[in-house]
C-alpha cells in the first residue's frame, strides 16, 4: 500500500506576499511567484502542495500550527540561509528524543510565522 500523506494542503499567511515569497526563495531555492487570485495574492509552492498567502483578515503569528519543511541532508545550510533572508533561527537543530525520528529546528519567516525543519540525520 503506498504511503499517503494525511496533508493536502497548506497556507502560510503573509502581511506582504511578496516580501514572503522572497524569504522562501531565498532560503530554499524556490521559485514561488504571487499572483492576484480574486481579493488575495497567493504565491504557490512547487507542486501545488500550499501557498503564501496575503488575504485581508488574516493575520502571520508565531502562536499557531507549526509546519515543518523537509530539511533533507543540508539542515545546517538552510538555517544558515534564513536571517539573511530576513528571518530568525529559533531553535537550532535539536535531536529528537525518540529513535530514529531525526532532528527538528524552528525559524520565524518575515511574516513572522514560526516553521520547522525536519530531518532524519
Amino acid at each position: 500500500m503506498e504511503k499517503k500523506s494525511e496533508i493536502n494542503w497548506f497556507e502560510i499567511i503573509a502581511a506582504d506576499a511578496e516580501r514572503a515569497a522572497g524569504f522562501y526563495n531565498d532560503v530554499f531555492g524556490l521559485e514561488i511567484r504571487v499572483q492576484a487570485c480574486g481579493t488575495e495574492k497567493m504565491g504557490m509552492f512547487p507542486d501545488c502542495i500550499g501557498a503564501i498567502s496575503e488575504v485581508k483578515g488574516y493575520e502571520p503569528g508565531i502562536g499557531g500550527v507549526i509546519i515543518y519543511f523537509d530539511a533533507g541532508s543540508d539542515m545546517q545550510g538552510i538555517l544558515s540561509r534564513i536571517e539573511a533572508a530576513g528571518g530568525s533561527v529559533l531553535l537550532p537543530k535539536t535531536r529528537i528524543e525518540v529513535d530514529g525520528a531525526g532532528y527538528f529546528a524552528l525559524f520565524s519567516d518575515t511574516e513572522g510565522n514560526r516553521l520547522g525543519l525536519h530531518s532524519k540525520n
